[in-house]
């Protein structure tokens, strides 16, 4: 982003997050979402996928602990950040930037988690990129 906005790069593919206010004051010009639908905060900026139909990635962002973690705690964790997450007041600054608050439990983002790693190790395979 501070690239993009001191001139020495043209392109970026950054989050929402923080970067709204930046869109909003001309200083950064968007061309198009990552995301599958337009944004509410911006429906003016397209997606990709109405050019590249099936295009679709959505940021996100997750809380990890060390492995191992006795399970009550990780559970009162959980619980705790899921409540702040649905807090009004910070789902009012997620929702501001364009991010949708979840919360999920360890579980269900288990479930993202392995889910990324099949899209993007398919992503990866056809593209024949490989480790170096």
């Amino acid at each position: 982003m501070t690239a993009a906005m001191g001139g020495q790069t043209q392109l970026v593919i950054i989050t929402s997050l923080g970067l709204m206010p930046h869109v909003r004051s001309g200083k950064l010009r968007p061309i198009a979402m990552t995301s599958a639908k337009r944004a509410a905060i911006a429906p003016d900026i397209p997606t990709i996928a109405e050019t590249v139909p099936g295009y679709e990635h959505e940021p996100w962002n997750g809380m990890f602990a060390p492995a191992g973690l006795p399970k009550p705690v990780l559970a009162r964790l959980s619980a705790e950040v899921t409540r702040a997450i649905h807090a009004p007041e910070v789902r009012k600054v997620f929702e501001g930037d364009g991010a949708t608050p979840v919360g999920s439990s360890p579980d269900e983002f288990a479930k993202v988690l392995r889910s990324e790693i099949d899209k993007w190790t398919k992503v990866a395979r056809k593209a024949n990129i490989k480790l170096e």
